[in-house]
């Protein structure tokens, strides 16, 4: 049981399924904008944590990963307005559709970009983020993109409940508990994967690519497969993006969006699941944090980016390693200061005559006249 128990698989599910059940049960008594927050919260987790596939485990810097949510959302839209080849699919088909998209442009991208790292990797993704709204507003384009009039998908397109569900859950509940499981999912296969060879050969280039290659690691092969697992997650985020917000414009997609979830993931902690998931969330409730500072401060509506600006430069001087890496920080200083529980009382020793403890081995005393020597 206990070898069952220490794969890394069982381990993960130990503490997923609870916090999925624990988040289903309490977003029943929750109003609809909790819950289209929660709803929003596990859209960008998903997206983050793609991100940090890329950047904190395979080291490769991307700037563009805004626009492969918005490929990913387009083609959600896209699918669930108007089809494809004139055959209606189920809002929830369209999400894994997006993925694959994202996936083949993020393999796209990253079999030119092999031959660049750093900074210039940065720029070059970076151009598909100033590249995507433009493209998106070409007239030539506009009857499947919608051009500047937007995308709008209307409540009834969306998905809903299947009976007998449609008696416990409403329709933005539903599309929670969607983005819910597509979040667990999703994160659940990270941490397999990043607990597998693959995973372990993604640190190894991140750390040194030359040592990598040493080491028999396709080096060409695992970058390119971690920008097609990178976007394919932002695919899955922009599909699901569509379900939970309803409406698609080119300008939601640009650079800033791109430079949130790189914020975010720093935020959160690099190279870590529960960064990711700590970076998600991060970018949904800090509106909350600011609401609240404006309501007791006048003016701190208008200093917002100046707020998340400086959140971001506290927490990269207080806590280099992110939020996730303080929170492993203060766990090991707790274990390391705090009495460990023992196992139980000492056996207890044989007393001989005089309180003395008694030798258990027959033979261990040594003689009256002293110890023996070899030699006689």
């Amino acid at each position: 049981m206990r070898k069952i128990l220490s794969r890394p698989l069982v381990k993960n599910l130990l503490w997923i399924v609870p916090l999925v059940v624990v988040l289903m049960a309490i977003s029943i008594p929750l109003g609809t904008y909790r819950t289209y927050q929660l709803s929003r919260a596990m859209v960008l987790i998903i997206a983050v944590l793609g991100l940090n596939i890329l950047t904190g485990y395979n080291g490769q810097i991307s700037l563009g990963h805004g626009a492969l949510l918005g490929i990913g959302a387009y083609v959600t839209g896209i699918l669930m307005t108007k089809g494809l080849l004139g055959t209606e699919i189920h809002p929830l088909l369209t999400v894994p559709l997006s993925g694959l998209a994202a996936a083949v442009v993020g393999i796209a991208i990253g079999i030119p970009a092999l031959r660049l790292r750093g900074p210039y990797l940065a720029i070059a993704t970076l151009a598909l983020a100033l590249a995507l709204p433009p493209v998106l507003k070409l007239r030539q384009l506009e009857d499947i993109t919608g051009g500047v009039q937007n995308i709008l998908v209307p409540r009834t397109d969306r998905p809903v409940p299947p009976p007998p569900l449609d008696q416990i859950f409403f329709q933005d509940e539903w599309i929670f508990v969607v983005t819910l499981l597509c979040a667990a999912a999703l994160t659940l296969l990270a941490c397999t994967v990043l607990n597998s060879r693959v995973g372990r050969a993604w640190v190894a280039i991140r750390d040194s690519d030359v040592a990598a290659q040493q080491m028999g690691i396709n080096v060409s092969l695992y970058k390119v497969m971690a920008f097609a697992v990178s976007a394919f997650y932002a695919g899955i985020a922009g599909g699901l993006y569509v379900l939970v917000v309803g409406f698609l414009s080119p300008e939601s997609f640009g650079l800033v969006f791109s430079i949130d979830f790189l914020a975010a993931m720093v935020i959160g902690g690099l190279a870590s699941v529960l960064g990711a998931i700590l970076g998600g969330l991060f970018l949904v409730f800090q509106y909350d944090v600011v609401d609240y500072l404006a309501d007791r401060f006048e003016g701190a509506d208008e200093l917002r980016w100046a707020i998340y600006g400086s959140i971001v430069i506290l927490i990269m001087i207080f806590m280099p390693r992110g939020v996730a890496g303080f929170i492993h920080s203060a766990v090991r200083w707790a274990r390391a200061r705090l009495p460990l529980p023992s196992a139980g009382p000492p056996a207890p020793v044989a007393a001989g005559p005089e309180g003395t403890p008694r030798e258990a081995e027959a033979g261990a005393a040594e003689p009256a006249d002293g110890p023996r020597r070899l030699g006689g």
